[in-house]
């Protein structure tokens, strides 16, 4: 008897084993998340930076025993590739993580061109996609499984401008931007937010990003004399690029990022981009409980890399992830993955609120809602100009 009740307790612990867990609940499968980012090249630090708070989300659910869904714990694991901010080099990159490495959720690209660009997969095998483009077409009741993490110009560009007006004495504009998808569809956004505020805008010129020389871009801006040069959705290697050329050229007046990565182009270009305005997803002045860890740790990980405002949205929308795939019991059922997702609101993340947006603008809600601030760049560091939710 005693034998028998030996052989059963071990057929027990073997069969626990074999179903996803051991006794101790430890994961026995690993689920691949996949990452197409710029991890070289003038968006670098972007890519990098979300690639790192990504990891460190997926140590913290490892470290607690991986992520029970289920009867199973699963190990957390990122797929990064470098898509080198181009839309050819996300779409082959995509595709391998869905053909070829199998992953059923994707965060990336950044670029507009690229996010757009690889949707035919993601949406063709029902891969949820988490990207940060600015365009205006990524998000569209045709696309349910594209979802963006980050606020656009179009949730945030009129009361920022408004703020600038009115905090500033901003009265006229030049706004540049990359001569992409970004570049267009991010300058229309606030193009509409400072007609709205009453600033005049000037011009509207584009640069082909990356490009070496901004010297005839920067001449043909100081022409008009503006109050603000206003770097819209640009990578923060190009932003940094002009306007260290236009202070060269005697340009003394303010300049703004409504684009996203301002905090990035101010720790390379302190200088330069003294009283700089610019947009940021995250309070990271004086990070503190959690999200200062986070910031922390990021900071330990990459510390040649600026630490962007994007990472408590980005954090929180892979716990919103993870969340979702508990909810709905399942981690192969995209389908249902993305309906629990969509339910998910008043959500507690890493630095505040989140919920999700968009119908009015978009036709759908995947839009992520959390906190806006506006930053400005005073001797180098970075001061809260205003909370703008």
């Amino acid at each position: 008897m005693k034998k028998l009740g030996m052989f059963v307790g071990l057929g027990l612990f073997f069969l626990l084993m074999v179903s996803g867990l051991t006794a101790h609940g430890a994961p026995t499968e690993t689920l691949k998340i996949g990452l197409a980012t710029p991890l070289s090249g003038p968006a670098m630090p972007w890519g990098v930076c979300l690639q790192t708070v990504l990891e460190i989300a997926c140590d913290e659910i490892n470290s607690k025993g991986g992520l029970q869904v289920g009867n199973k714990a699963y190990e957390l694991k990122i797929v990064p590739y470098d898509d080198k901010y181009n839309p050819e080099v996300a779409f082959t990159a995509v595709n391998r993580l869905i053909y070829e490495d199998k992953v059923k959720f994707i965060f990336g690209p950044n670029s507009s061109a690229g996010s757009l660009a690889v949707q035919v997969a993601t949406e063709k095998e029902k891969v949820p996609l988490f990207c940060l483009p600015f365009t205006r077409k990524y998000l569209a009741p045709s696309k349910p499984f594209s979802f963006r993490w980050v606020a656009t110009p179009v949730e945030y560009s009129y009361l920022e401008s408004a703020w600038m007006a009115k905090n500033r004495n901003v009265k006229s504009v030049v706004i540049v931007g990359p001569n992409s998808e970004t570049g267009r569809e991010s300058i229309a956004a606030n193009r509409d937010g400072y007609q709205k505020t009453g600033i005049k805008i000037l011009s509207e010129d584009f640069y082909e990003p990356g490009a070496p020389d901004m010297l005839p871009l920067v001449t043909r801006i100081l022409r008009y004399n503006p109050d603000l040069i206003e770097f819209d959705g640009g990578a923060p290697g190009d932003a940094v690029n002009i306007a260290k050329t236009a202070r060269a050229q005697g340009y003394k007046n303010l300049m703004s990022k409504l684009g996203g990565g301002g905090n990035t182009c101010l720790a390379a270009a302190p200088e330069a981009l003294e009283g700089f305005m610019f947009h940021m997803d995250s309070d990271i002045t004086a990070p503190t409980g959690k999200f200062g860890d986070l910031y922390n740790e990021v900071k330990r990980r990459k510390p040649q890399i600026p630490v962007d405002s994007f990472i408590g949205n980005a954090h929180s929308m892979f716990m919103m992830l993870t969340k979702a795939m508990q909810n709905a019991g399942t981690v192969e059922n995209t389908d249902a993955v993305r309906l629990a997702l969509e339910r998910i609101d008043d959500f507690d993340g890493i630095n505040g609120k989140y919920g999700w947006e968009g119908k009015d603008a978009y036709g759908i809600n995947h839009q992520l809602k959390g906190p806006l601030y506006l930053g400005e760049g005073i001797g180098g560091k970075i001061k809260i100009g205003a909370k703008i939710r």
